[in-house]
């Protein structure tokens, strides 16, 4: 009886323990699925403001527009790169979770990495996006 009852425990503690792991993944694709819809507005945004700097230099600063040309465009194209990998990285977020629930595990940590490359680069493209328009305003003015 004694062997019984510690093994029904130990089930229960393994069940326990599974419980809390998988709610430690939901509650991290969460934040990941936050954090890529975030960083994809960021981009987004920030390629939008650049477009409509443009178009104000083009109507009331011409001679600035052509110094700030150069740098504007790589930060645009930097931020629509930026919004481009984070839309993408819903595919690997999916992949990722559909491979975890198929319990296959190295797929799943291979979408896992795919996803985190997407995200670090897409946060790079923002940063390096924003830097090269504040050098591009900076020097225009």
């Amino acid at each position: 009886m004694r062997s019984d009852e510690s093994l029904q425990l130990e089930l229960l503690h393994r069940q326990l323990e599974n419980d809390r792991e998988q709610r430690m993944h939901e509650r991290a694709d969460g934040l990941l699925a936050g954090g890529t819809k975030g960083l994809a507005v960021l981009n987004s945004g920030a390629a939008l403001a650049v477009l409509a700097f443009f178009g104000s230099l083009a109507e009331k600063a011409p001679k600035q527009l052509a110094t700030f040309k150069v740098f504007g465009l790589w930060g645009l194209a930097l931020f629509l790169l930026g919004a481009f990998l984070a839309s993408i990285s819903f595919i690997a977020h999916y992949q990722q979770v559909i491979y975890a629930h198929r319990e296959d595990r190295s797929k799943a940590t291979n979408a896992r990495l795919w996803l985190g490359f997407f995200i670090i680069v897409s946060a790079l493209c923002f940063g390096i996006g924003a830097a090269a328009a504040a050098v591009g305003i900076r020097a225009s003015f």
